[in-house]
């Protein structure tokens, strides 16, 4: 595990991308004293003014259009801002009835809510890069036989 105490917001993300498998690059930028920031697997990812004081996780993703359907409900990582501006990184599962009782459940100003996406989307990233080396190969192939062809008639 890093030691993240002197690391940006934007850095941290960068490093939870980059655990997720996700290599996207994100920008944060900061929140006020009654705000939260909401990114990742959501449909309206951005920053949020907090309604009142006992505002939930669910609530804040309702009001980022909920979840995405790449959004993994058990890996949603909350990171709150601590004293001497150490980040506590807590994921919380929605599918289990003990998330109701966690510290992190209930939201803060300044928290910042990330959803990560699910193994389908991740997958899909990487299987960009492949295809296109895959066709860039392929083509060459063709051009190549394509001259060959045209050579030998001659």
């Amino acid at each position: 595990m890093k030691n993240i105490i002197n690391y940006t917001i934007e850095i941290v993300l960068f490093l939870l991308l980059t655990a997720c498998g996700t290599t996207i690059p994100l920008y944060l930028p900061p929140v006020d004293g009654h705000s939260i920031n909401i990114a990742g697997e959501v449909n309206r990812p951005g920053i949020y003014k907090i309604p009142n004081e006992r505002f939930s996780v669910t609530e804040a993703l309702a009001m980022a259009g909920d979840m995405t359907v790449f959004g993994m409900r058990n890996k949603i990582k909350v990171i709150r801002p601590g004293i001497n501006g150490k980040l506590h990184i807590h994921t919380l599962n929605l599918d289990h009835d003990n998330v109701w009782t966690s510290a992190y459940f209930t939201l803060k100003p300044g928290d910042v809510i990330y959803v990560a996406p699910n193994k389908a989307k991740t997958d899909s990233a990487n299987i960009g890069k492949k295809s296109t080396l895959w066709v860039s190969i392929l083509s060459s192939f063709i051009s190549i036989g394509g001259l060959l062809i045209k050579m030998l008639k001659l």
